[in-house]
């Protein structure tokens, strides 16, 4: 997770790469993809996206398309590309961070269960 810069929207909270769609991703999935590597500076490293999101989140402002990346080992993030976000952290479902975004309150309330089984499931697979 990365948290927020201060000069972002919804400052300083706990949240996802991700970003806005642009016409030439040509679907939600491609600006998942785009944003994750324009946001991490990480172009380097295989990881596996879900082929449809594990959760819609749809609000009055904006509309965001969460998908899960599965990563085969931890990486350090290049923060500082973007300068988009302050601090990134990896955590376990049991630890997650106070102070998160209100978007990712709402993803962890609505699919821990999935995002478990993702978890169990690439520990033995």
């Amino acid at each position: 997770m990365i948290r927020r810069g201060m000069d972002q929207p919804h400052p300083n909270t706990w949240s996802f790469f991700g970003g806005k769609f642009e016409e030439e991703d040509g679907n939600p999935k491609e600006t998942a993809k785009r944003e994750f590597i324009e946001e991490s500076g990480i172009d380097n490293i295989k990881y596996y996206i879900s082929s449809k999101p594990i959760y819609v989140n749809n609000n009055p402002q904006s509309r965001f398309y969460n998908y899960i990346g599965v990563f085969s080992e931890q990486f350090t993030p290049d923060l500082e590309k973007e300068d988009e976000a302050q601090d990134y952290g990896w955590f376990s479902l049991d630890e997650l961070p106070h102070n998160m975004h209100y978007g990712a309150i709402e993803l962890f309330k609505e699919k821990m269960d999935t995002i478990k089984e993702i978890i169990e499931y690439n520990k033995n697979g």
